[in-house]
């Protein structure tokens, strides 16, 4: 279509200039000559993708990462968070320590959000942990050494971006040890969300 339109204005530039008699180079007597700069359009630029702090209260989204804690679990993480600002943190880990000795935790956490900008976020947490270490010696296998392996936490997280997925956080939680401990412990951790 361009190009029509093109060759149907040089058809009718190279037409108008054979009917002129004179010169076309020669300047009429009388006559203003005037530039007329030519018009340019901006094209719009291809739309990039902006990461909107409301996106994250309209939709939800799924993240893994890591997580280091004596709360709720640490190891592997995976949470959930949904768009009524309720969101949930699976964590386990199973790690030999030869073949007489193993350490393994799994953790689940709920997360409420206080507060939410494009670049960190505030949170209330529960949650619950059950840690183990156990120990064969002589053939004979005791299944865990911990006096106190069930543990409850509530805290408070503060969460902020380090890329528009990859977050990390810290969180302080208040834990109950199933031996009647109880403990104000960190916990530390990165999640990469699928957007």
């Amino acid at each position: 279509m361009k190009h029509l339109i093109l060759c149907t204005m040089f058809v009718a530039a190279a037409l108008s200039h054979a009917q002129t008699t004179t010169d076309s180079t020669t300047v009429r007597r009388d006559t203003t000559v005037r530039t007329v700069p030519p018009v340019v359009t901006p094209t719009p630029a291809p739309a990039q993708q902006v990461f909107n702090p409301d996106q994250m209260n309209r939709d939800a989204y799924f993240g893994v990462g890591a997580q280091l804690g004596a709360s709720t679990g640490g190891g592997i993480s995976m949470r959930y968070t949904m768009p009524n600002r309720i969101g949930t943190e699976l964590t386990f880990w199973y790690l030999t320590l030869g073949s007489d000795r193993a350490m393994y935790n799994i953790g689940a956490e709920f997360q409420y959000k206080l507060d939410n900008s494009a670049d960190s976020r505030v949170y209330a947490i529960g949650g619950v942990g059950y840690y183990g270490e156990s120990l064969t010696k002589d053939s004979v296998s005791n299944s865990n050494t911990l006096t106190g392996p069930f543990r409850f936490g509530v805290g408070l997280g503060y969460e902020w971006s380090i890329s528009r997925a990859a977050m990390i956080n810290v969180e302080g939680v208040l834990t109950i040890f199933s031996d009647k401990t109880v403990l104000p412990l960190p916990q530390m951790g990165f999640v990469y969300y699928f957007r």
